[in-house]
Parts: structure tokens; sequence; C-alpha cells
């Protein structure tokens, strides 16, 4: 029993050893758009999109997650002004 731990054991400090961190993909500016409605977003430029999709029925779109990836949402330049106390009331 205590060798069959101490192999799993060792086999999972292994498997651990060729783990490797994911690499971000650069993202294109242009999709080409199947008949099936697939994006293919791997296009620099608008004439090699439409190079790539000439004859075919192909369509070239701009990137539809670019514009979430451009910005976060969030304005990190300045901090809000704080907020001013509400007058407390004497009833």
């Amino acid at each position: 029993m205590r060798t069959a731990i101490l192999a799993l054991t060792a086999i999972g400090t292994l498997a651990a050893f060729g783990a490797a961190p994911a690499e971000a993909r650069p993202i294109y500016p242009i999709c080409l758009q199947t008949l099936y409605g697939d994006n293919d977003c791997t296009y620099s430029s608008f004439q090699q999109c439409m190079a790539t999709g000439s004859g075919l029925g192909q369509t070239c779109i701009a990137n539809p997650a670019l514009p979430y990836v451009a910005s976060s949402g969030y304005d990190e330049s300045a901090p809000p002004p704080p907020r001013q106390p509400r007058p407390r009331r004497n009833y």
C-alpha cells in the first residue's frame, strides 16, 4: 500500500513539472466570418482578410471582442473625489 501511494505521488510530481503556463494570443482587429457564422479572427488588415475569403462567400467584419479588450472599464487615472456627508436631521 505504501509503495502504491509513493508511486502515485512520484507520478503526480513528475506530471507537474511538464505543465506550462498558458500563453496569451494576440488580438487581431479583423475577423473572417464564414457561411456557418464562425469567426476566424487572425487577420491584421481588411485587405488580407478579403484576399483570403474572396470567392468563398465569406465576409470580413471588425473583431467583436476588440472593444472589450481595449478598455477594461475602469478609469485608473484618478480616484473619485471623497463623498460629502449627508446633513443630519433632528426630528
